[in-house]
């Protein structure tokens, strides 16, 4: 680069050279034939003199513009060098960040499955010796281990793919206690709980508020590893008295204190950001999913904190419309159904699971491992004069189309009929607004008996229940379906 710009300099400089020696020559014998006045001799040289600048100007200006392009381009050059060593280095800590959240991910899993296990392995014992209360407490830790693994899993989908709530109208202290409660067992430092007589209502995702909680529980602990004091608090905000920066709406506020380390000034604008850590053992998630969950609500968070006094989080949930009104589902245990659900899903265990809860409910139910067979099922049930009640849809099928590809198709056959929507992504839309989308609710995976028979209940809530002496009637289709001929 260095030397193609020298060697086009010294073309230019002498060109330049060779042309005003032309020109001086040219000029001084054009004067002496035209005139021997010396005021016309003046003239012409002073011509020349002029003409001489602008050329030489002109050349100049060449000159420096070709200069500055190249400069130019070797600055874009460094510039685009720098970037792209710059993203390396990204990509390298952010490579690097992931491992440590693989190896947190894999060690909190492996404890996990030790316990459901571990659980599952004495209550099996148990009924070796017909020990049946043994039994029912050793399968109770180990859905209460599941509840735990559930709760991990949704956490990671919920930072990944942005996790769109799954909301209902309800007070939030009850879930914030309950939190605080479980996040706290154990601990070796003081806890205290305060709220306001009667906390607004708020439009929320139970799991994903706990799960805020939870993070910000353990985020306090491992600043006070010594032990120290947690304080939260929860009161109504008017909008009226809400900070000038936030919306001017009512808000439910909670404050999580703690008395530990302190963050100091310079991390403080970064603790939100995901991967951002100073723990070293730290996956830099938990205050990232944190942000992500009260964002999500319409809400806020923020921090302050001084080194060696201590942290405060603040959490605004804005106020439910007081025209929306708490869900109460039936209760899930009482609920007895009736007619045919036709169940879509991928997985065979699951098609098991799903068939036994809703055969012990009352219903009969048939089953599809591909969207093709549930709408051949269906169209099979219609023209028979017996179509389907209810339907159970997966939204992702591999290599197909899923539930929500066919919802429109099913309610065409029958209007009728009410439809589940189910996903293991938190972060399908679907889930959080099915009615937007054709459905008549949701169910997320993995659910449990209750689970399941509550949003049942919520479909067909006119049902009476029936009397457990019912016998619960067969499947109508094996769990490994088989497509329908003809």
């Amino acid at each position: 680069m260095k030397g193609s710009l020298r060697s086009r300099l010294l073309v230019i400089v002498g060109g330049y050279a060779a042309l005003s020696a032309l020109w001086i020559a040219f000029s001084d014998r054009l004067a002496a034939r035209l005139s021997s006045d010396p005021e016309v001799v003046l003239g012409l040289n002073t011509g020349k003199g002029w003409l001489f600048v602008v050329v030489t100007a002109i050349l100049l200006y060449g000159v420096i513009r070709r200069r500055d392009r190249a400069i130019e381009q070797r600055q874009a050059s460094l510039k685009a060098g720098a970037e792209k060593v710059q993203a390396m280095m990204a990509r390298s800590e952010r490579l690097e960040s992931l491992g440590v959240l693989a190896g947190g991910i894999a060690h909190d899993f492996n404890n996990l499955l030790a316990g459901v296990f571990g659980y599952l392995d004495l209550a099996r014992e148990s009924l070796r010796v017909r020990d049946l209360k043994e039994v029912e407490q050793s399968l109770s830790d180990a859905l209460s281990v599941f509840g735990r693994a559930r709760a991990l899993t949704q956490q990671l989908l919920t930072f990944a793919k942005g996790g769109a709530p799954l909301r209902k109208t309800q007070p939030v202290d009850e879930l914030v206690r309950k939190a605080l409660a479980f996040a706290t067992s154990g601990s070796n430092y003081e806890v205290s709980f305060t709220s306001s007589p009667e906390t607004w209502l708020c439009d929320v995702d139970e799991h994903q508020i706990g799960q805020a909680i939870d993070n910000l529980t353990i985020n306090a602990k491992q600043a006070m590893p010594q032990g120290g004091r947690l304080d939260v608090r929860m009161e109504n905000v008017p909008c009226a008295e809400m900070p000038k920066h936030l919306p001017a709406q009512d808000h439910v506020h909670i404050s999580v204190r703690d008395t530990g380390n302190g963050i100091p000034r310079e991390h403080l604008q970064r603790i939100f950001d995901p991967f951002f850590t100073t723990k070293l053992q730290g996956s830099g998630l938990g205050l990232a999913t944190v942000h992500s969950i009260v964002r999500k609500h319409e809400g806020h968070v923020e921090a302050e904190s001084e080194v060696g006094a201590g942290s405060v989080f603040h959490l605004w949930l804005p106020r439910a419309q007081p025209q929306a009104q708490t869900i109460d589902l039936p209760a899930a245990d009482d609920h007895r159904g009736r007619g045919q659900v036709l169940v879509l899903d991928d997985e065979a265990f699951i098609l098991n699971i799903a068939a036994s809860i809703l055969r012990r409910s009352g219903y009969d139910v048939s089953l599809a491992r591909n969207a093709e067979q549930a709408l051949a099922m269906a169209e099979l049930a219609a023209a028979a004069g017996k179509p389907f009640r209810a339907a159970i849809l997966d939204m992702t099928i591999p290599g197909g189309p899923g539930g929500k590809e066919i919802v429109q198709r099913l309610k065409m056959l029958d209007p009728a009929i009410k439809v589940l929507a189910s996903s293991g992504y938190a972060s399908d839309e679907v889930m959080a607004r099915p009615k937007e989308f054709g459905f008549d609710g949701s169910v997320p995976k993995p659910y449990s008996v209750q689970d399941l028979r509550a949003a049942m209940a919520g479909l067909f809530s006119d049902d009476q229940p029936e009397s457990d002496a019912t016998p619960p009637p067969t499947s109508s289709q094996s769990p490994e379906p088989q497509a329908p001929s003809g």
